[in-house]
């Protein structure tokens, strides 16, 4: 009885050892991959005028999610609290919280390529739904935070706790979406702006960080948040038409009634144009239909 003992208790330090030597390799991994300096080579952003900034720059704050993540005014908010895997703030996008340290051009490489100014990666920042906007439009919301009153409110940091640090050790868990994203020079542009399933591509990548590059819906946040919905043909969309999207974007329900989680960004969406609206719905409908 006393040896079965021994054996048990040496098995379980192995185990507690082995654990413990995970983490502290997880916790190594991560801070080395947090010092990565990635050479970023687009070009410089076009200069806009300041009109179109403050008109079609605040319009694409606040139709493409950054307004959900660093708040309306760019003080940054809590964006979620994992427990032991992560918390995760959005900073403060305002003078008060940039310091001088960006310009256009570095905005738009955080934007698109999620690093810092000084080229280490940011965490949990979702440019893979941004890094092909165009050089156009990432100009004006560039250019749009730039022109944002400061506020002197700084969220706390983000936290990496150590379940985090294990799974990103073991590649469970997308911390630092620059290890992903092409970082090669290339110049991006935008379809014409109209209601046709090629505008809707272009605005639906925005959308793929939640439903995936082929739209049939992912896991992402904190495990409470819902799975991203399939937008393909006959899975959750599955008898709307436009008006009946148009509306659920706008007032947050289904055509049945029932209620959009508030995890789905669908007040940001829905403050998108009608023309806007229609060309994601057009693209939706020439997906391959769910099952296929």
């Amino acid at each position: 009885m006393k040896s079965m003992l021994r054996v048990g208790g040496r098995i379980a330090l192995a185990g507690l050892l082995l654990l413990g030597g995970l983490f502290a390799l997880g916790w190594w991994k991560t801070e080395r991959d947090l010092r990565v300096v990635y050479a970023i080579e687009d070009a410089p952003l076009p200069v806009l005028s300041a009109d179109q900034i403050a008109r079609d720059g605040k319009h694409l704050y606040l139709t493409r999610g950054c307004a959900d993540c660093h708040g309306e005014r760019g003080e940054g908010l809590l964006v979620f609290d994992a427990g032991p895997v992560i918390r995760v703030s959005a900073p403060n996008l305002t003078p008060a919280g940039l310091a001088d340290r960006y310009d256009a051009d570095a905005l738009g490489r955080a934007v698109r390529h999620a690093v810092r100014h000084d080229g280490t990666p940011l965490v949990f920042m979702p440019s893979g739904d941004f890094a092909e906007l165009s050089d156009h439009d990432t100009a004006l919301l560039a250019g749009y935070m730039l022109t944002l009153p400061p506020i002197a409110a700084l969220p706390e940091p983000i936290e990496i706790r150590p379940l985090g640090r294990l799974l990103h050790l073991l590649g469970l868990f997308p911390l630092l979406p620059a290890q992903s994203i092409d970082h090669g020079a290339r110049v991006r542009s935008a379809p014409a702006i109209a209601a046709t399933p090629q505008y809707g591509f272009y605005l639906a990548q925005v959308c793929t960080g939640c439903h995936g590059d082929d739209f049939a819906g992912l896991q992402v946040g904190p495990p409470s948040a819902p799975r991203g919905a399939d937008l393909r043909p006959g899975a959750a969309m599955d008898g709307w038409n436009e008006a009946d999207f148009i509306r659920a974007m706008r007032e947050g329900l289904r055509p049945d009634g029932s209620a959009i989680d508030p995890f789905m960004p669908w007040k940001a969406v829905g403050r998108m144009t009608d023309t806007e609206l229609s060309a994601l719905w057009q693209y939706f409908q020439t997906l391959p239909p769910a099952g296929r």
